[in-house]
């Protein structure tokens, strides 16, 4: 869905091609998860496991909260028609995590990091840096709008 979010500020239409309910992971967050954890793992010895879990929603949610910072989501990002269903299981224990960081919140909300996302793709849109190279090529159209 970040390409979803990506294509829409480039004024793209993007089809995602899988539904289903997944973790969806910040990366803001997971690079101080991982400098929290480092330092974490000078105090606690050992080898230690951890899974983060990010955000449990379907892809249909995601795309609802960031047709919200974005309402460009809503006409131009959509899921394809008889999508797969991908079967990941999002829903991780971060108990080892929190012990290890020292703290129980580990993400921001899911609105706040779609916006932030979204404020980093205009910037670099607006400085002509935002790319479209990864996003395929453009759909020709979408089906009535669920979003």
């Amino acid at each position: 869905p970040t390409k979803a979010v990506k294509a829409a500020v480039l004024g793209k239409r993007f089809a995602i091609e899988v539904t289903g309910v997944t973790g969806f992971h910040y990366v803001a967050d997971c690079a101080q998860l991982f400098i929290d954890a480092a330092a974490g793992a000078r105090e606690q010895r050992g080898a230690h496991v951890c899974g983060i879990k990010g955000h449990l929603v379907s892809y249909e949610d995601f795309l609802q909260e960031a047709a919200r910072s974005v309402p460009e989501v809503a006409k131009l990002a959509w899921i394809k028609p008889g999508a797969p269903e991908v079967p990941i299981h999002g829903d991780v224990d971060e108990a080892p995590l929190q012990a290890l960081v020292g703290r129980r919140d580990l993400h921001r909300p899911l609105a706040e990091a779609i916006a932030d996302m979204v404020s980093t793709f205009k910037a670099l849109h607006h400085e002509g840096r935002l790319r479209d190279t990864d996003l395929g090529e453009e759909p020709p159209q979408q089906p009535s709008s669920k979003l």
